[in-house]
C-alpha cells in the first residue's frame, strides 16, 4: 500500500507551483459529489463546515440522512439481540437504517448530478459502514459510479490475535469482524480507497487528560494503550490493506462531540480531519480518482472504436 505524510498545505503548494487555481478557487470547475457517512451517532449539521471546505474546493457535497433519534431507534433492535450478546451481528440487519440513509442521499445526488461519478467519505466509524455497503448495501450500477472511498480515523480493523485479552474483545459486536470477513481491505474493484489517520496524540497513562483517554481508547482497539493516533483510533487500526495511507500528524479525532440537538463544537483551534488547514492533504486523492477514472473509460473508448492496445 502506499503511506504519506503530508503537511496541510500540501496540495495548496504542488497547485501554486505549476501555476494552476488553488483548490479554494471560487471559480474552480465543478467536481463530482461527495457523500459523507458520518461517525457514530453523528448526523448531517455536524459536517456543515466539511460541507462548506469541500464546495470551496469544488466538490458538491451530501450527507447520509440520518438524525440522532434515528440512530436510536435504528440499533435498538440489534442491542437487544442474542446476536448481539452472541458478538454476531452482521451489517445488513443491524446497520439498515444507515444503509438506508446512504441510499436517500445518493438519490438526492444522483438526481441533482445525473451520470457523475460519487466520492463516498466515511468518518470514524461511517467509514466501515460505508466499506459494506459499497459492497453489499447498493445496486450494481450505483456501485459501478463510486470513485472513490475515503476513510477519516475510522477502525478498519480488529484487534491483532496477539494482543491478549484484548483481541477477544469486539466493541462492534461482530460487525466489524464480519466486514473484514467478507469484504476484506480494498474490496471493491475499480474505488480508489484512501485511510486517512492522524497522529496527534500519543496514549499515556498517567499523563494529560487527552493523553490518558487515548490511552483507554487505544488499549481495546490494538493491545496498545502506549500507541500514537487521534486520540480515539491508533494509527495501525485506521490503515485499510490495500489503501493509500495518509498521515497527518496534526490531526484529532473529531471536531465536535454529538449532543441531543446541536454538536458540541471544539472550535477551529481543534484541528481534525475537517479542519480547513488539513483537508487540503487528503482531498488531492479525489482528484486523482476522477483523472484516474477518465484515463481509464477514455483508454475503454479507443478500444471499443478499433484502437490498438495500450
Amino acid at each position: 500500500m502506499d503511506r504519506v505524510m503530508m503537511t496541510g498545505a500540501f496540495w495548496e503548494g504542488i497547485v501554486q507551483g505549476v501555476g494552476m487555481k488553488t483548490p479554494t478557487s471560487p471559480t474552480a470547475k465543478e467536481k463530482c459529489p461527495v457523500l459523507i457517512c458520518p461517525a457514530q451517532l453523528s448526523v448531517p449539521g455536524d459536517y456543515g463546515q466539511m460541507v462548506t471546505e469541500l464546495k470551496e474546493r469544488g466538490f458538491p457535497a451530501y450527507c447520509a440522512d440520518l438524525t440522532r433519534f434515528g440512530w436510536i431507534t435504528g440499533l435498538l433492535p440489534s442491542a437487544l439481540s442474542p446476536e448481539y450478546l452472541k458478538g454476531e451481528l452482521t451489517p445488513a440487519n443491524t446497520l439498515k437504517f444507515y444503509y438506508e440513509a446512504i441510499d436517500r442521499a445518493l438519490e438526492e445526488i444522483k438526481e441533482r448530478h445525473p451520470g457523475q461519478g460519487v466520492h463516498v467519505i466515511g468518518h470514524s466509524i461511517g467509514g466501515w459502514v460505508a466499506r459494506a455497503w459499497l459492497a453489499e448495501g447498493c445496486a450494481d450500477t450505483d456501485r459501478e459510479n463510486v470513485l472513490s472511498l475515503t476513510t477519516l480515523g475510522t477502525p478498519n480493523t480488529a484487534p491483532p490475535e496477539d494482543a491478549g485479552l484484548w483481541a477477544a474483545v469486539d466493541q462492534t459486536r461482530g460487525l466489524l469482524k464480519d466486514i473484514n470477513a467478507r469484504f476484506p481491505g480494498a474490496h471493491v474493484e475499480g474505488v480508489r480507497y484512501t485511510s486517512v489517520a492522524g497522529t496527534a496524540l500519543e496514549g499515556k497513562f498517567p499523563g494529560s487528560v487527552e493523553q490518558m483517554l487515548a490511552y483507554v481508547s487505544y488499549l481495546p482497539l490494538c493491545g496498545d494503550g502506549g500507541s500514537r493516533g487521534d486520540g480515539i483510533i491508533p494509527l495501525d487500526v485506521a490503515v485499510l490493506e490495500g489503501s493509500t495511507v495518509v498521515e497527518l500528524p496534526s490531526s484529532k479525532h473529531s471536531g465536535f462531540v454529538p449532543f441531543p440537538g446541536d454538536a458540541i463544537d471544539l472550535g477551529e483551534d481543534f484541528l481534525w480531519y475537517g479542519s480547513s488547514s488539513l483537508m487540503d492533504s487528503w482531498v488531492g486523492n479525489l482528484d486523482e480518482a476522477e483523472q484516474h477514472r477518465r484515463g481509464t473509460r477514455r483508454q475503454a473508448a479507443w478500444r471499443k472504436s478499433g484502437g490498438k492496445q495500450w
